[in-house]
């Protein structure tokens, strides 16, 4: 939907008026409309089994995206939660209210909209920010299909954005509450946007977190600003109760969630500057086999992005000490962190960590694992604590202006490390091997992601 308003964590801007996007001709049939739209229609962000009202209290606890790999047309498909305190119908007047997008989705300024009937709406976006300290627009149109109040989904018609499909969908949790989710996936299709994907693919998924997170979290304001109907100055919000759940309750939601992907949650932290963020994984290994793969740190630099070097210093029954070096280079920031963690271990069942020494982009952090389906597979718990500001000055005033950045950036660093952990960990002997060998580290990322495709192949063969 709106994901370029990502971008905009690089100095967004105040636009003046822009040229508008003109409405495409009219949409065809509901039948044909929902043909166009086959990918998303009928998907759901809430897999079966799980109550609405336990994933409410998980949400209480910090929004949480859903990656969703097991999809034959497309990559990935991301789905962001967030829990609203107003009933359904109060969140799908803000939801369709498209004409008032530029009040308070970032980086919207105008929109055009074009009714079809009962159910079929075009929209044409036009973004403005600046990227870079460069003024950008993006222009493109949506074709959305409602089914009111509980769900619409579109798809894209051109513009600059190439591919582009997703849905909204708003789950009632009860009376005067709700569960919305915003789903995903997006690909530019011309200018700058396309070309930085190009150069840095990992934009995609980065971006399209940091986007659709926002959105939810403005969407969520925008709700529970605007009074219902009939509500009395000043009366209060009756919310739904929080039911605690146990421990298992929660681990068997994340399993059910994470059978398609990673899906990751934030913490909310006390201190200024520091994010919490854990992610759930399932790993097609028994937990044995699991540890022993993630304690051999050396290997890391074979498939972990951006790393250069690794070295143990230390290394006895129940801790390590482990000397890590980054390199990052992304449009014109640049990163160079260095530093020594400790580990402790708990065979099998946990490793914990804190940086000792050295930047401390990562403070401290975690590794869950519980064997599940008769131990055949792990389920795995990747948590970390940053703090972003260590990464240098430039860094540090960018992201205090803008804490999206911060968002788009932990996010990504902690969706990629557990799905290349559980590549690596699911990737043969023999492949492994192979990797190892190509001296050369552009080599090596490019066989990595050619790798990585087929494993993706395999997963969906199995599915």
């Amino acid at each position: 939907m709106i994901i370029p308003l990502a971008l905009a964590v690089f100095c967004p801007q105040s636009v003046a008026g822009s040229e508008e996007t003109s409405s495409p001709l009219p949409p065809l049939t509901d039948a044909e409309v929902r043909e166009q739209m086959r990918l998303t229609i009928g998907r759901t962000a809430l897999p079966e089994g799980i109550e609405p009202e336990k994933l409410d209290y998980l949400l209480k606890k910090g929004q949480m995206v859903i990656i969703d790999e097991m999809i034959d047309e497309v990559p990935w498909l991301l789905s962001v939660g967030i829990p609203v305190d107003a009933p359904v119908d109060d969140v799908w007047k803000v939801i369709s209210d498209f004409e008032n997008y530029n009040k308070w989705v970032p980086s919207c300024k105008s929109t055009v909209v074009t009714h079809h009937g009962e159910n079929i709406v075009e929209i044409g976006f036009t973004l403005g920010f600046k990227f870079i300290f460069i003024p950008l627009y993006v222009k493109y149109t949506n074709r959305h299909y409602h089914q009111s109040p509980l769900r619409s989904d579109w798809t894209g018609l051109g513009g600059d954005i190439e591919k582009n499909c997703g849905w909204f969908q708003n789950i009632p949790v009860s009376e005067n509450n709700s569960l919305f989710f915003y789903s995903n996936w997006t690909l530019p299709g011309s200018g700058l946007l396309k070309k930085m994907y190009e150069k840095y693919p990992f934009l995609d998924v980065g971006i399209g977190m940091s986007a659709a997170t926002v959105y939810t979290r403005k969407l969520k304001d925008r709700v529970e600003s605007i009074k219902g109907p009939g509500k009395l100055e000043g009366e209060q919000e009756v919310k739904s109760p929080v039911q605690p759940l146990s421990r298992e309750e929660e681990q068997g939601i994340m399993q059910l969630l994470s059978a398609r992907g990673a899906v990751l949650q934030f913490e909310e932290m006390e201190e200024e500057g520091k994010m919490g963020m854990s992610s759930w994984i399932t790993i097609d290994a028994p937990r044995n086999k699991v540890w022993e793969e993630i304690i051999n740190y050396s290997s890391y630099e074979y498939f972990m992005p951006m790393m250069k070097k690794i070295k143990i210093l230390e290394m006895k029954e129940d801790r390590v000490l482990v000397e890590f070096k980054f390199e990052a280079d992304i449009v014109v920031f640049s990163a160079r962190p260095k530093y020594v963690s400790e580990y402790h271990f708990i065979k099998p069942e946990k490793i914990t960590w804190s940086t000792i020494k050295g930047d401390k982009y990562v403070v401290n952090g975690s590794w869950e694992f519980f064997p599940i389906e008769e131990g055949k597979k792990t389920l795995a718990c990747y948590r970390n604590v940053y703090d972003v500001k260590s990464l240098g000055f430039l860094i540090k005033t960018i992201m205090k202006v803008l804490p999206e950045g911060q968002l788009a950036v932990n996010s990504y660093v902690t969706q990629k490390t557990v799905r290349d952990m559980r590549d690596w960990i699911e990737t043969p002997p023999d492949m492994k091997e192979r990797i190892k060998t190509i001296k050369s580290e552009n080599k090596r990322e490019r066989a990595w992601d050619v790798w990585t495709g087929e494993l993706r192949k395999e997963r969906l063969k199995r599915r």
